[in-house]
């Protein structure tokens, strides 16, 4: 089997858990291919000879993740997601165990289920179109500024972090959106737009009940609390019924769609991955890539039982 292992450079919390997989999926006649970036620019042309292999396995978070599949779009080569990382979103999601002995065993059989994958584009302050894939989700409002506000203590302290980012946080803009979803146009009032493509918020809680990375749609959800205590209802909901399937998730509307235009009445900070801007803006396009890649899973997975194939390994002899 030839193998390619991409993974970011000075990646935080790194531990030798890639070092451990590469021990477990080497057998005798293998090719390892193992290639650091420094930066999310370097990824595509990393993956240009993708391919030539039989596998492709990419470790980082969900920034690196996301850049990643999007170069392998539309390849029939396996990929990996490997955890590595402070932020594993789309990793969770996918429901993979986390032992590197684990993933090594599904790596070689090569399970592989179709996932689909976002794509955002706005408009900066200077007029500047930025277009970036999503794995996971994209912020529109207060999740953007409440990750503005963590990411300086973010190393330092974790999760933590966030917790003391909402509490310093001591006034919630609230802004019109005007969603216009797939030929469908509708106004809500809230304090964030989140568009996600994968279900997983953190922690084991899912954003809405029922969605998945191959549904072929974006789930759209506008947090409507106006205050802290509002806002406490949904995250307690969350936490007491992670997939959301009894107790909902109260002050969020939900809606699904293929593609998606929001317009703000206020200028507000936008996050992709869990990377918020520096700017404002005024929103943004999102759409689906649907079946864009082709993900291993292994047998823990909820996605184990849609798998569509066992991917064949070349006689490198």
């Amino acid at each position: 089997m030839r193998l390619l292992i991409l993974s970011k450079e000075s990646m935080p919390f790194e531990s030798d858990a890639l070092y451990t997989f590469i021990r477990a999926v080497t057998e005798a006649d293998d090719e390892i291919v193992l290639r650091s970036v420094a930066t999310n620019a370097d990824i595509a042309a990393r993956l240009q000879d993708a391919t030539t292999f039989d596998r492709c396995v990419v470790a980082g978070d969900d920034q690196v993740i996301a850049s990643a599949l999007f170069a392998l779009r539309g390849l029939s080569v396996p990929v990996l997601v490997f955890p590595n990382g402070m932020e594993n979103l789309y990793f969770e999601s996918l429901g993979n165990s986390h032992e590197p002995a684990a993933l090594a065993k599904a790596c070689r059989e090569g399970r592989t289920v179709s996932a689909d994958l976002g794509l955002i584009s706005w408009s900066d302050p200077q007029g500047t179109i930025h277009t970036h894939p999503f794995s996971c989700m994209v912020g529109f409002g207060f999740d953007a500024t409440l990750l503005r506000t963590a990411i300086p203590n973010k190393e330092a302290l974790g999760g933590l972090s966030y917790i003391l980012a909402a509490l310093s946080i001591k006034k919630i803009p609230r802004a019109t959106f005007d969603i216009t979803l797939d030929n469908n146009r509708f106004t809500v009032d809230g304090i964030a737009c989140l568009v996600a493509n994968s279900p997983m918020l953190g922690a084991d809680i899912e954003i809405v009940s029922g969605s998945s990375i191959n549904d072929g749609t974006l789930d759209i959800v506008v947090v409507q609390a106006t205050d802290s205590m509002r806002l406490i209802r949904p995250v307690f909901a969350g936490v007491l019924d992670h997939k959301g399937t009894n107790l909902g998730r109260p002050e969020m509307a939900h809606y699904q769609g293929v593609s998606v235009t929001v317009q703000s009445s206020e200028a507000l900070p936008l996050q992709v991955n869990g990377e918020p801007t520096p700017y404002e803006i005024n929103g943004y396009k999102a759409r689906i890539l649907q079946g864009a890649n082709q993900l291993i899973v292994d047998h823990v997975s909820p996605y184990a039982a849609v798998s569509i194939r066992e991917a064949p390994q070349r006689d490198n002899r």
